[in-house]
């Protein structure tokens, strides 16, 4: 999408939070206002009122897709949208440095069981983590590309095979990995 257009809808979501004409927008203005802006942005001005916060969580839920990349978002956060996210097919938490996937797992495997696409490269990923998405019944493309915190011998250890046949998996940059790759899996 042209990024005009995202900061102009962005501006004018900003200046009409501002007013005070919220019962007389109605909820479908107001959801259709914040189809415009990335998930992260409708979720800051969930906080205006209950109508926009109910908007908000309906966007939540009719969103196939999550990109949180290189946000400051943290684990509870993840969890929190993750939980209202119903319909949510692909993953991208890329560079999250404040979310760890054990952490994650815990509150939401069971709602990530539709999702088919992961990318959390440089995140704080363990080798429990990693085989938790490897299991997931629907994945088909997993990236933890740059996962620091994944160690040969704990991938050993908590080793299983996965539950479908992945399309692509990519563990390059894994520095306490030996022979790091990229895999096509068809």
């Amino acid at each position: 999408m042209w990024s005009g257009a995202t900061d102009a809808m962005a501006a004018l979501a900003q200046q009409v939070a501002t007013l005070t004409l919220f019962p007389e927008l109605g909820f479908d203005c107001v959801l259709h206002v914040l189809r415009f802006l990335p998930i992260y942005e409708a979720l800051q001005l969930a906080t205006v009122c209950a109508d926009w916060k109910l908007a908000a969580n309906a966007r939540l839920a009719e969103e196939e897709s999550l990109d949180l990349s290189s946000t400051s978002a943290d684990s509870s956060l993840v969890s929190w949208v993750l939980g209202r996210m119903t319909r949510v097919r692909k993953l991208d938490l890329h560079d999250c440095v404040g979310v760890t996937l054990s952490a994650v797992s815990g509150t939401v495997f069971s709602l990530m069981a539709r999702l088919e696409t992961i990318d959390v490269s440089c995140t704080a990923i363990d080798a429990q983590a990693f085989f938790e998405l490897w299991s997931l019944p629907e994945i088909r493309d997993l990236n933890v590309s740059g996962c620091e915190r994944l160690v040969e011998m704990e991938m050993c250890q908590y080793a299983r095979p996965p539950l479908t046949t992945l399309g692509r998996l990519s563990l390059t940059r894994c520095p306490r990995l030996t022979g790091h790759a990229s895999v096509s899996c068809l």
